[in-house]
């Protein structure tokens, strides 16, 4: 298969990049990116891949070169600025797609084009990452297991010192504002961004990290694919604390309103992320996810990982890609990985831990 690959001179798209050049199944990879120069240094001497800079609004550009491919990957943030926009030249172009998109709001957007996907034959997979994308599968393969959920409550912890992407600030900024999605009483509602705060101990060795109410696609999807679970909840936070507090300080005074407001805020810290990673703990520069979920007649599980955000994020991207363009994914449509018939759980996590990623399911 031919796959393009938006955004892969970043941390995440050029990990899912590399995973993607070394499967046997993937003929060549086209990496696009407007770092034409990152990217060159990045994938210049690997025989299988084609290096092209792109601007992804440029809508016919973007749409002429997807034509040629028989699958789409992206990792262009931030997805609340981009997923759209990259959905919509997927469906002009009639090919099929694969987004790590984390922004609650630009999930909904998208999920709106399923009829159009449909009509033009193709699969849309948005949120096929880290959170979304093991989170949300791992929900699915708790309720493979355990049969009807009661509830399920999700929480991520990371350190700044894990990714110094300009899209990962405003993705951090952005899931700070506003009201974000939460399931509760069975009903899809909105709570405040950084709300409900409490105490998560992730694998070690990020341990605890204190995490709030955060604008992720979780909720909304798993309600939509999973409607008979009473409570969801998605949670986030910093291990480097003081970032948390300021992430939700920043929206009460009024700077995170407007995406021009975002931007500036995104330019500034990531200036002085490296003055500030000096206060950093070296030891938690790290990822992970904890998933609690209860059946509704049996036990609770905890599915937990840790890992590198790259790989977190990269790696799912790159199986889920794999699996759409070998035809393994037949759905057609906007959907999430969860989604019945979608991506298969089974064999995601399969897949995930022959690359060095594993879940650990414990009943509590």
């Amino acid at each position: 298969m031919k796959v393009l690959i938006l955004g892969a001179a970043g941390d995440m798209g050029s990990r899912a990049a590399r995973e993607l050049l070394s499967m046997n199944s993937v003929e060549s990879v086209t990496v696009l990116d407007k770092n034409v120069e990152l990217a060159t240094s990045l994938f210049a001497d690997h025989p299988k891949a084609t290096i092209k800079q792109l601007d992804v609004k440029d809508h016919e550009s973007l749409v002429a070169v997807m034509k040629t491919h028989d699958v789409v990957a992206s990792a262009v943030g931030p997805f609340y600025l981009f997923e759209p926009l990259a959905v919509r030249a997927a469906i002009d172009a009639k090919v099929n797609y694969v987004s790590i998109c984390d922004d609650h709001d630009a999930c909904s957007r998208v999920l709106a084009l399923d009829d159009e996907a449909k009509k033009n034959g193709i699969s849309v997979v948005t949120g096929a990452g880290w959170t979304p994308g093991i989170t949300n599968m791992a929900v699915r393969h708790a309720a493979d297991v355990l049969g009807d959920l009661e509830e399920v409550h999700i929480a991520w912890g990371g350190s700044a010192g894990d990714s110094k992407g300009y899209a990962v600030i405003l993705h951090t900024i952005h899931i700070f504002t506003g009201m974000v999605p939460s399931v509760k009483r069975g009903t899809l509602t909105q709570v405040p961004a950084g709300s409900e705060g409490e105490l998560v101990e992730f694998p070690s060795p990020l341990g605890k990290v204190r995490v709030f109410n955060v604008g992720h696609p979780e909720p909304l999807t798993i309600s939509k694919y999973l409607p008979n679970i009473e409570c969801v909840t998605l949670k986030g936070g910093l291990a480097e604390a003081y970032l948390t507090v300021l992430a939700r300080s920043l929206p009460r005074l009024g700077l995170t309103n407007t995406p021009g407001k975002k931007a500036a805020l995104g330019r500034l810290f990531h200036a002085i992320l490296p003055l500030l990673e000096r206060f950093s703990d070296k030891s938690r520069s790290i990822s992970g996810f904890l998933v609690k979920a209860r059946a509704k007649t049996g036990p609770t599980v905890h599915l937990a990982g840790v890992g590198h955000m790259a790989d977190l994020t990269g790696v799912p991207l790159a199986v889920v890609t794999e699996m759409v363009g070998s035809g393994i994914v037949r759905r057609k449509g906007v959907f999430a990985p969860e989604a019945p018939d979608g991506v298969p759980a089974s064999r995601f996590f399969d897949e995930l831990e022959k690359r060095g990623i594993r879940l650990t399911m414990s009943e509590r």
